[in-house]
């Protein structure tokens, strides 16, 4: 055994270690006994260490890895189940912690959907992404396991699907045995924030596209190519009822796959036929386009929301929308009086990781536009095909943050060119180090791994919302629960009010089941209006033929109160104490966390 293999079995068996001793940490750590502003901080400093040093290590490993270019060493394996089950203690954190639910917003619209099905057999007639809700209906009844565990459990599903995806997906690509390793180390980065841990079908359809690219590969290579065709043309049909958003980018990135299989067709007729030869010809999209793009329609168009997309669409282009993410971001920002400093540390903490891929992404596109002008020998498929993915997927992007026309978050389309920047990153830095020799290889190995480690630490620190990103923790007690169950069975006015946690608006589909019947005195659910309209009232409640109330939780109070005390985006803390000298309003319930307010009519 050399050094070198010496040097990685030694790294991963401290890695090992590390995170070992931050789970004895962790299952010793007593559980959530309410609300907790950060999850971070439930942990001490020394467990955050560790989990950090270990993914330091594997990553280290699958990087010197990547560059031994005559060792046939298969310690990095072992490294890289060592930084994934890291990264899945990071992911899990919600469930050692004793969550109730882990997220105020979509998870728990999907517990109503799961419940939909528990209740009747059925996914209701408006849930147009069933596939998500009737494979954890499915797990919860045979395993007997409660659907709120389920929603936990199935992002670390779809977490390792992706992995597998990358795996496989990098070994098709990879004539050399070192780009496998460094794929993967780009591929153990976080980079997803709080998709990583949250129930969203839509990233779910994104963490299964490595493994249905992998299938359209080999499908044109592979001696079982019928196998591979039957399996590919199963995912297909599947897809579109995982999410319809997903679909939608789903076809365009096989159109950029068929123009990337051209252009590089057209550029190496510049030089030798034999060289680089396309693997896969255009024609091989055209087939999975057309099941897509008609299983999505035949799917989609029975839906209401169908409609809604549509005409949401065409009115922000032909009359225009509202403020932009771009815009409401910036008014927040300056309302917070925040420094140049300030500003770009909160960028760091949340986005740094993103900077530094889209950085890495950035260079390989322009070394491959002068690669295409200027070198004997055309860029690989695969480079033109995932630089062309970052280029389309970040303009898409843009647009979403400049103009709110597409109705999924502006996050969901960034994840999309996340992972082309993952992809695009782990096959041209190995085509790139594998130019260079001796000092300058391991001077530049060296500088990749920094940067890939940098990331993943930053990774982990933006995976949970909590104040070292400005955002209080989603988490949604028992408390929180307990109490919206008395107000459903105790209130008698229609209308309620939230600050800006969702759980009162969301959960009576959870608890009733999201597309069943539900009593009348359910009512409706209102944003408050801002500073509760005490900038143009003396009290909160407004002229109403019945009876308000105002629902609050811990989390509006840590937003509102603890981290953006002085921005006038909704209320400010302010206004939490002029509620409480508001005498059309009384308290009429508080269980130490959530508080539900009765608001009486105006005699005005």
């Amino acid at each position: 055994m050399n050094s070198d293999t010496k040097q990685d079995r030694i790294l991963t068996t401290v890695a090992s270690v590390f995170v070992a001793s931050a789970v004895c940490i962790i299952a010793a750590t007593p559980r959530a006994a309410g609300y907790e502003i950060s999850i971070y901080d439930a942990y001490p400093w020394y467990c955050w260490l560790l989990i950090c040093c270990s993914i330091a290590c594997g990553i280290y490993v699958l990087v010197h890895r990547a560059v031994m270019r005559d060792e046939k060493s298969r310690w990095w394996l072992t490294a890289l189940c060592v930084v994934i089950f890291t990264n899945l203690i990071v992911i899990l954190l919600p469930v050692f912690r004793g969550y109730y639910v882990a997220s105020l917003g979509d998870e728990i619209g999907h517990l109503g959907m799961l419940k939909q099905i528990s209740l009747t057999g059925h996914t209701g007639s408006e849930n147009v992404y069933p596939i998500s809700h009737i494979l954890s209906s499915e797990v919860s009844y045979l395993s007997g396991l409660e659907a709120r565990f389920v929603t936990r459990m199935m992002p670390v599903v779809f977490y390792l699907l992706y992995m597998l995806g990358l795996y496989l997906l990098a070994r098709e690509m990879g004539g050399r045995s070192g780009q496998v390793p460094l794929a993967m180390a780009f591929g153990c980065v976080l980079l997803f924030l709080y998709f990583e841990y949250n129930f969203l079908p839509t990233h779910f359809f994104l963490l299964l596209v490595p493994l249905v690219l992998f299938l359209l590969l080999k499908k044109m290579t592979s001696t079982h190519r019928l196998e591979y065709v039957a399996v590919f043309v199963i995912m297909l049909i599947l897809l579109p009822f995982v999410h319809p958003y997903g679909s939608i980018l789903f076809v365009a990135m096989l159109l950029v796959f068929g123009i990337a299989s051209i252009a590089h067709r057209a550029l190496a007729r510049r030089t030798q036929p034999a060289i680089d030869a396309p693997a896969f010809s255009p024609s091989g999209v055209v087939v999975p386009i057309l099941i897509v793009f008609v299983v999505f329609f035949a799917w989609f168009w029975n839906f209401s929301e169908f409609e809604g997309t549509v005409l949401r669409t065409f009115r922000f282009f032909t009359t225009g929308g509202g403020p932009s993410a771009a815009e409401r971001m910036a008014e927040k920002m300056f309302m917070a009086g925040l420094s140049p400093l300030e500003y770009v540390e909160l960028f760091i903490n949340q986005y740094g990781h993103i900077a530094l891929f889209g950085l890495l992404s950035l260079a390989a596109i322009f070394f491959l536009i002068r690669m295409a002008r200027f070198s004997p020998r055309p860029p690989r498929t695969e480079h033109i095909f995932f630089a062309m993915l970052v280029v389309v997927f970040g303009l898409l992007w843009v647009a979403t943050m400049l103009g709110d026309f597409v109705n999924v978050g502006q996050h969901r389309t960034l994840m999309w060119a996340l992972v082309a920047s993952t992809l695009l990153n782990g096959v041209f830095v190995y085509e790139w180090l594998a130019k260079l020799e001796h000092k300058r290889l391991k001077v530049f190995s060296c500088l990749i791994a920094v940067v890939i480690i940098v990331s993943a630490i930053i990774g982990v620190f933006s995976v949970y919302p909590s104040p070292h990103t400005k955002v209080p923790n989603m988490q949604v007690t028992k408390m929180d629960w307990n109490g919206m169950e008395w107000f459903l069975m105790h209130k008698s006015g229609e209308h309620t009010f939230y600050v800006v946690n969702e759980l009162s608006r969301r959960f009576p589909g959870a608890f009733y089941g999201i597309d069943l019947p539900q009593p009348s005195n359910v009512g409706d659910f209102l944003k408050v209006p801002p500073r509760y309209g005490y900038s143009d009232n003396e009290t909160f409640g407004n002229p109403a033929d019945t009876e308000q109330y105002l629902v609050i939780t811990e989390y509006d109070r840590a937003y509102f109160e603890q981290l953006w005390p002085d921005v006038e985006e909704q209320v400010t803390a302010r206004d939490f104490s002029k509620l409480n000298l508001d005498p059309m309003a009384s308290r009429v319930y508080f269980n130490g966390g959530l508080e539900i307010w009765r608001v009486s009519i105006s005699t005005d």
